[in-house]
């Protein structure tokens, strides 16, 4: 598995826990929902800039 592929199923598991869908995670974030869906697909590789938004936004507490 790739570093992008371990990251996402890490990013997986946690939408899982929390209920959150790829477009919920998108307005939280204020990513383009295509460019989330690309990412999962594997059609797009994830820059630092997002992984690091991303990570922040599933580690605020208090979010749904």
């Amino acid at each position: 598995m790739t570093k992008d592929e371990l990251w996402l199923a890490k990013v997986k598991a946690s939408l899982d826990a929390r209920g959150w869908s790829q477009c919920h995670l998108s307005r939280q974030a204020g990513i383009n929902p295509n460019t989330i869906s690309r990412w999962f697909r594997g059609h797009r590789k994830i820059s630092r800039v997002y992984r690091n938004l991303i990570d922040r936004t599933l580690s605020k507490k208090g979010e749904s």
